[in-house]
């Protein structure tokens, strides 16, 4: 599931709720919406155009100077201290433009500025800009460390980071808002038509003069501070939507396969004309690649919310840009990041065989981020011409390695590569489908991965329900039948040199075939990776088993369309579905609740503001699962360190509670807590009673003495007239 602030998820509870959409391009926080954007002005209460000062009230303090000026080709007004420092003389000039009452509870403030030398806060050389109301007073210093925005008597916010600069054009516009009150006042400051910052607050309050607007120059600390200003202009809120339409995203996985994908986005962007530029034409223009793979952010929300709350629904690349036929716009289409996967890696394994092995998500993360210089990460271990030198932070890095060792430790795979391949199609073959995982790309633009596996306890409020409430219309059920997998064939221990595998295994379940007959087309899963000599043949006979407990009864399918609101669930997420149309076939009746399913394709419809879902059964509903707790083996050991074979101490976490016994399973030291892991190496927060040595166990201590991740997350044996847990719960399945 997408993660998103608490305030959207409070606002994405109300379910009918019309959606707006939000689009950041490139790397500069561009920001396009569907219902209002920086632009041009639709009501004016003031449109200064520097050409004629003298409707306005000169303020100059001393040395102080406010002129009008031709320059740059154009009128401005121009404000200099002169010899201002000794006196704290300044340049000011002020006009009363209406009372800004008339512009309602929203209107921005704009203009365009010169800085020919400008000091910093601190020195009170800076230039000051104040629009005042009756109670409240938007208030600008303009300074060479910073633009800073009053939110109370000495009381600055920055906006952006030293973005003042000398010796340019600048075009700051602020769209303020204060319908929440005065006293909750809140801008979105823009930079040449760029956000450089969302709901910053501003809410100076007091007694003041409404519609009093006073432009000032000052130069306390040193002499000569000039600026000049083009224009200024107060209105009404802005409302030309740049966002057109926004049209496909539809994510899918392919069961069994380790596949997915991510269809292309297309953004259409009006192109307007602001007197001078067409805006999106010059945009691209002054890109020097043209906005070529570029970034593109996508985010859903409401109209009355933040937007730094906004949710990120979709990331990508921009790889094509398309103008209108009519000239009216453009369409950018958006692409999977997963293209990423598209280099060829073990490139000169040609000329000299690659070996590697290891668990298959270690080496998962190795390729994904090896650069050959060591420099990003700790996977970052292979040369460069044998990884893709993705960057750390595109890599969802700790939820890999939480899934490797929750779900597959002890497991390796070797490798011996003597030709190129592309990494994508290595992936998919030889890590994703052997161990059933999906890739997938969060909202955020990171890659990540899916498990096929049960949800455990600590994770049933960490997706989306579906129900009456959420899913519009009725749901689309079918059996599919033929869907049924009752045969699986497994191609394993490859020779590199022969170019074959060595040992095929075939898995059948029986009682399915006897019943239904074979399955429409036999699962064939080949490796390179999986060695029967290094527990393959455990490996492949628990994969098979899981098969069969999803697939040798053909899991329904099931269709739905919903509100909005679940949009942020995604492709592998299992979700609870509750709805009294549903045919139950445990039941033999109609109505399923929580029924967990998961979902194997999701598409969103931006105009309506829809979603669609294709959801297949996973047969873990009306089951509690929990994993078999692990042991270990000690190689070494002493009063308080305790050192197990190569591999096993990622089955193992800091905080929880262990016994100790001998090879033959006497107990040497219960009721220990491990104190911290180190690779192998394991600490206990007490030291044993004697050393530990070479071939001791470590092992779960009872229930009472383990913690909440150990109760969460793994089964417990007990008699049957004893009760682990809540008396209420049901038993755990061991998965």
């Amino acid at each position: 599931m997408y993660t998103a602030s608490a305030n959207y998820l409070t606002k994405n509870a109300l379910a009918v709720k019309k959606p707006v959409y939000l689009v950041h391009f490139g790397g500069e926080t561009i920001d396009y919406v569907t219902s209002e954007r920086i632009t041009g002005f639709t009501t004016l209460l003031e449109d200064e155009d520097c050409s004629d000062i003298s409707d306005w009230d000169n303020a100059d303090q001393g040395t102080g100077a406010t002129t009008q000026e031709s320059v740059f080709g154009g009128e401005y007004f121009y404000f200099d201290t002169n010899a201002s420092a000794a006196g704290n003389d300044h340049a000011q000039i002020s006009k009363n433009i209406g009372s800004l009452d008339a512009l309602g509870d929203r209107f921005t403030i704009a203009i365009k500025l010169f800085f020919l030398t400008i000091g910093t806060f601190a020195d009170v050389d800076h230039f000051a800009l104040n629009v005042e109301r009756d109670d409240f007073v938007f208030l600008l210093r303009f300074c060479s460390d910073g633009l800073f925005i009053a939110n109370g008597i000495s009381s600055w916010n920055e906006i952006g980071a030293n973005i003042v600069v000398q010796d340019t054009h600048q075009i700051f516009s602020f769209d303020v808002d204060i319908s929440a009150g005065v006293d909750k006042a809140v801008c979105d400051a823009y930079l040449d038509r760029k956000l450089q910052a969302a709901d910053v607050d501003c809410s100076y309050t007091g007694g003041f003069v409404d519609g009093l607007c006073t432009l000032s120059q000052f130069g306390y600390a040193n002499d000569d501070q000039k600026t000049y200003v083009d224009w200024f202009k107060v209105g009404n809120e802005l409302s030309k939507p740049y966002i057109k339409k926004i049209s496909g995203n539809s994510q899918s996985i392919t069961p069994e396969e380790g596949k997915s994908s991510i269809g292309e986005i297309t953004v259409a962007m009006l192109d307007y004309y602001d007197g001078t530029d067409w805006l999106i034409t010059k945009l691209i223009g002054d890109d020097p690649d043209n906005f070529h793979r570029k970034k593109a952010v996508i985010k859903g929300g409401y109209e009355d919310l933040a937007k730094l709350d906004m949710a990120t629904l979709t990331t990508g690349w921009i790889t094509d840009i398309r103008h209108w036929p009519d000239g009216l716009g453009y369409d950018f289409v958006v692409t999977d990041p997963q293209k990423w996967l598209q280099r060829k890696i073990f490139r000169g394994s040609e000329d000299s065989t690659v070996s590697f092995g290891g668990n298959p998500l270690t080496i998962l993360l190795r390729i994904l981020l090896s650069t050959g210089n060591g420099t990003n990460g700790v996977y970052d271990v292979y040369s460069e011409e044998n990884g893709l030198g993705i960057g750390a932070n595109r890599i969802n890095v700790s939820h890999i390695e939480s899934e490797r060792d929750k779900w597959f430790a002890g497991t390796h795979f070797s490798f011996v590569m003597k030709e190129r391949v592309v990494a994508k199609a290595f992936l998919e073959n030889e890590i994703f489908k052997p161990c059933n995982i999906y890739p997938v790309i969060k909202g955020n633009g990171v890659f990540d991965i899916k498990v096929f596996r049960p949800p455990l306890p600590e994770e049933w409020g960490q997706v989306q329900s579906f129900d009456e409430d959420t899913i519009i219309g009725l749901p689309k059920w079918d059996q599919n039948l033929k869907g049924m997998i009752n045969e699986i064939e497994f191609h394993v221990d490859y020779n590199s040199d022969s170019k074959e595998y060595e040992d095929e295994y075939f898995f059948i379940k029986a009682a399915s075939i006897i019943a239904r007959g074979p399955g429409k087309k036999t699962l064939e899963v080949e490796s390179k990776g999986i060695k029967i000599a290094r527990g393959g043949g455990e490996f492949i006979a628990r994969r098979a088993s899981r098969v069969f407990s999803r697939y040798a009864i053909p899991p329904p399918i099931v269709t739905i369309k919903t509100f909005f609101s679940r949009n942020l669930s995604e492709v592998g997420d299992i979700v609870p579905v509750t709805h009294r149309k549903v045919p139950n076939l445990i039941s033999s009746d109609r109505g399923i609740t929580n029924h967990y399913m998961e979902i194997i394709n999701r598409r969103i419809d931006w105009q309506k503001g829809q979603c669609s879902f294709t959801l297949l059964y996973t047969s873990f509903e009306d089951i509690r699962y929990a994993l078999i707790s692990p042991s270990g083996n000690l190689v070494s050991g002493t009063t308080n360190t305790l050192t197990l074979q190569a591999g096993q101490g990622a089955k193992f976490r800091a905080g929880w509670g262990v016994d100790i016994f001998t090879r033959k399973m006497l107990a040497v030291g219960t009721n220990y807590t491990v104190s911290s892991m180190s690779s192998d190496t394991m600490n206990l927060t007490t030291d044993l009673a004697s050393a530990a040595v070479a071939g001791y166990k470590v092992g779960f201590s009872d229930y009472d003495n383990t913690n909440e991740e150990q109760h969460d997350n793994f089964a417990f044996l007990c008699g049957a007239t004893t009760t682990v847990g809540a008396s209420s719960d049901i038993p755990y399945l061991i998965y």
